[in-house]
């Protein structure tokens, strides 16, 4: 018989869906941050506290065939609800996650992170609130802190985009990541990163950085 080497992660039963929150660790933190929109509004609104507030295009909507993200984008039929996996990890649009709140600094990099519960994708859309005159290309590094200190460990989180994944008895060492993406050179539309996060039972019974 065989029998796996490590235990199964209890689920948090976190859920963010905007539409049936579920937070019970921290009630407070519930989602309710719509990252679908709707077919009758294609546009986020980046809130500003002092300067005017703008529309960003949902990419899920775009017409645009030079957006790098159009292959995806499936209108009211792309990959993006919650029953499909998908969840919000984070976002900073100008307010909380309950969606009303406003932060008290202005958003300099306006962002939308989901991830995919089913497959490890994760989605980051980005743009930039003040504008250059130009920039040719835009980089995201993503990275966990020093593993160690406080006694955390480091995690298997990013282990999928170093070409070899280390067995689970193993340290990991590949702690972080760095993309390019084509940028748009107009805040009024995100620009696109995409990685691949591992599943780590070890952070479900040991203090890490993820």
């Amino acid at each position: 018989m065989l029998k796996a080497q490590s235990d199964i992660c209890d689920s948090a039963g976190i859920h963010t869906n905007p539409f049936a929150p579920l937070n019970p660790q921290k009630p407070s933190a519930k989602n309710y941050f719509n990252w679908m929109l709707s077919p009758a509004n294609h546009n986020f609104i980046c809130y500003q506290g002092s300067s005017p507030s703008f529309i960003i295009g949902s990419p899920w909507y775009s017409t645009n065939i030079f957006d790098p993200f159009k292959k995806y984008a499936n209108f009211a039929y792309s990959d993006f609800y919650p029953q499909d996996g998908w969840e919000l990890l984070k976002q900073n649009l100008g307010r909380l996650n309950n969606d009303t709140t406003p932060r008290s600094i202005d958003v300099e990099l306006p962002y939308i992170m989901v991830y995919n519960k089913y497959t490890g994708v994760i989605n980051m859309f980005c743009t930039l609130s003040q504008q250059l005159s130009h920039y040719d290309y835009a980089i995201a590094n993503i990275y966990q802190l020093t593993p160690g200190s406080n006694g955390l460990n480091g995690s298997a989180f990013f282990s999928l985009n170093s070409g070899i994944s280390q067995p689970l008895d193993q340290k990991t060492y590949y702690v972080g990541l760095t993309q390019t993406s084509v940028p748009t050179n107009n805040r009024n539309f995100f620009f696109w990163y995409q990685f691949l996060a591992a599943y780590d039972p070890c952070v479900c019974h040991h203090r890490s950085y993820i």
